[in-house]
């Protein structure tokens, strides 16, 4: 598909909606696109807000990326709620080692690792 590739701007703004109907469809079309949207998913990984984050994080462990699992695990110690429960469950989408996902557990419980 890559006659979208002027269009990864745009559906990377729709990802920051809060209305969750156009993230929706913005995700949908970040799939589509597949690894050409992905330096667009880890801008807005950094600059995004809450839902733009926890989007990117989302869609980079489906593109199931070798960064994802690093990015999912610093993102454990995001602000936002909404950005380190997506976090979990990417690193579970994943695969992620038992390891991992205790690290994950223990930290979001007030713990390090």
């Amino acid at each position: 598909m890559g006659g979208g590739r002027g269009f990864i701007p745009e559906f990377a703004l729709a990802l920051l909606e809060v209305e969750r109907e156009t993230r929706s469809m913005a995700s949908g079309l970040f799939r589509e696109i597949g690894e050409e949207g992905e330096p667009a998913l880890l801008q807005l990984l950094e600059t995004g807000n809450a839902h733009g984050r926890a989007e990117a994080i989302t869609l980079l462990a489906l593109l199931r990326r070798s960064q994802a699992r690093p990015l999912a695990m610093e993102a454990l110690r995001d602000e936002s709620a909404i950005v380190r429960t997506r976090a979990i469950r990417a690193l579970a989408s994943m695969e992620s080692s038992p390891e991992t996902l205790s690290a994950a557990r223990l930290f979001l419980c007030g713990g390090t690792w």
